[in-house]
Order: C-alpha cells, then structure tokens, then sequence
C-alpha cells in the first residue's frame, strides 16, 4: 500500500510492527518518520529518502546490514538508527551539514569516528556500545557539541583536556582503552556529567576545579594515584566514584557537598583515621572498604538512612559489630 504523496509526518513507534521497510518510495513531502521501538528487520537505504525529510527515527528494531551516508536528504537534523544490528563503516564526512542529533548507539559499527568535516551544529552524537577503535582526536569535534558518548568502544590514545567543545554538557568515555592523564580541571565550565571509569588513565587528579555545574562523576577502574582533596566539590555533587585505583593519603570527609548521595572510595590504598560525625544529611552510601583506613571509630551518630560499608580496613570501632545494638545499616 502506498502512503498518500501528501504525507509529511508518520508516526508509528511502540508498535509490533515486523517486516521489512522500504525506505525509497515514501512521499516526497515527508518531513518527519518515527518507526522506532518496533521489530522491523532488514536492510536500510537511506540513499533515496525525500528531500524535505528533517527527523528520522530508525532505534530500537532489528534492522541490519551496513548503511550509507552519502545521499542523506540536504536538511536532515536528526538521524536516530540505535539499537539495532547494523555494521559497517561510517563515513561522517558525508552527513548533512544541517545535522544536530546523531544516533548511532548500541550497533556494530567499525572504524575510526575522527572526521574534520563533521556538521558544524552538531550538538549530539551518540557512538556508544559499538566496536569503533583508533585514537580519538577531540579537537575535531563541533564547538557546539553539548554532548561526547563514545563509551563501550575501543578507542585509545590521550585525550586533548584543553580543547574540548566549550558548551559539552556530557561526557561518556568509560569502557575504552583511554590513557594518559585525567586532567579534570579543564573541563568546560557547564559539564554536568563525567564518565571516565574502566580505562587505562594514570597520574593524579585534582579534584578541586571540577566544574562547577558537575553533579555526578565516575573515575573508577582507571590507575589513578596520589591524594584526593575532597573538601571543595561542587556544590551540587550527588555522586562521586574513586572506586578501584590507587589513590593514597588521609581523607577528610568532614565538608562533602550538601547534596552528597554517593560516594565511593572502596579499593585504593587510603590510610588513617576516618571521621563519619558530619556526613551529609542525603547521603544514601558511603563505602570505605579495602582501603587502609584505622584507628578508633564512632558509629554512633551515623543516620540509619545511609548504608556503610567499612570491611577490609583496621577500625575499632566504638561498638563491637558482635553486639546486638550494631547498627544494621553498617557492614565491618
């Protein structure tokens, strides 16, 4: 059956559609096609879509097979493909230079995603959980990109801190094989998330000129050392992870962030004593373990809102974990 030629927006998402779809005859004034969340199947060609399509929403079906990037329509401005199992190269250099959304997550693409060509009003693109590898060249990236979601890939290389897109918002690079240092300072003022955990990062991070919008921060699995100064997170930090490095010295607790839920120091090799008497009011979990934490420990201010994890260190603390008053929500 044939769509009306007058047709410029058909929304089919959600559905249990199944089949193929032919994407080369449909009307030559859509403008907008949302055929995500179905069981489509498949090969796409995206050579011959009408000229006025600007939206395309291609995620979460079955589709497979490569797709090719060369005959796009002129004013595409977003490109939705995710979730699917599709293959093959991507040539960026092709998209359309109207393009602002790009996504191409949850695939089995190949190859390098370094492009000096890329749309200049790029804002987001989305890469992750494919089989991209290569150095990434972050200074190629659109200054107007809000967000960098390349994570679950095989990229390695050092990545340029000082030249990153002024306005990013959002940065997933976890799950790779990144290298060199963390240089977290220069990261630019407005980015909120940072995902840098699993990778091959070393030296010390300075914790101390995080940028000020930040709220959630991962660095775990990476081999990071040296100390961490805790006392001047962003103010509305909800979550930190430092889990499994090999950070060392004391660590004061004593001024987190208000906002605090999170936070995890488990696996590194932090030693002293630890006060827990001023921790914030919203904290939900603290884990201390397999550090090299002692000295004496008062359990008994800690909110019974907050699940703590204190094994594998050398405290006494002021109740015995033996005793039937131990507090429940605490694991020595």
């Amino acid at each position: 059956h044939r769509l009306p030629a007058s047709l410029e927006t058909l929304y089919a998402e959600q559905n249990s559609f199944e089949g193929t779809v032919n994407l080369t005859k449909l009307p030559p004034a859509m403008e907008s096609l949302n055929l995500s969340s179905n069981t489509f199947e498949g090969t796409l060609d995206l050579t011959r879509l009408p000229d006025d399509l600007e939206f395309i929403y291609l995620n979460a079906n079955k589709f497979s097979g490569s797709i090719h990037c060369g005959m796009l329509p002129p004013g595409l401005k977003e490109l939705w493909v995710s979730e699917n199992s599709l293959t093959g190269h991507v040539d960026f250099s092709q998209l359309p230079k109207t393009l602002t959304k790009l996504y191409m997550n949850k695939n089995g693409f190949v190859g390098s995603i370094n492009c000096p060509n890329l749309p200049p009003n790029l804002e987001e693109m989305w890469l992750s959980e494919n089989s991209f590898v290569g150095v990434f060249d972050s200074t190629l990236l659109p200054r107007s990109q809000l967000s960098i979601t390349i994570d679950t890939n095989k990229l390695d290389g050092p990545i340029e801190w000082k030249n990153l897109p002024p306005k990013l918002e959002w940065i997933d690079v976890y799950k790779n094989n990144f290298d060199g240092s963390l240089d977290l300072a220069h990261l630019p003022p407005g980015v909120e998330v940072g995902h840098f955990n699993n990778n091959k990062f070393e030296g010390s991070v300075d914790l101390t000129r995080l940028p000020p919008a930040m709220f959630e921060l991962y660095i775990k699995f990476n081999n990071l050392s040296g100390s961490v100064n805790l006392k001047k997170l962003p103010a509305g930090m909800k979550v930190l992870r430092l889990s499994h490095n090999s950070f060392s010295g004391t660590v004061s607790l004593s001024k987190l962030p208000s906002a605090l839920e999170r936070l995890a120091l488990e696996n590194n090799q932090f030693v002293g004593p630890v006060k827990l008497k001023k921790l914030p009011e919203k904290l939900e979990r603290l884990r201390l373990e397999n550090n090299k934490f002692f000295g004496s420990l008062d359990i008994t201010g800690i909110r019974d809102t907050a699940k703590v994890f204190l094994g594998g260190n050398a405290f006494e603390p002021n109740i015995s974990p033996s005793h039937p008053d131990f507090p429940k929500h605490i694991t020595i």
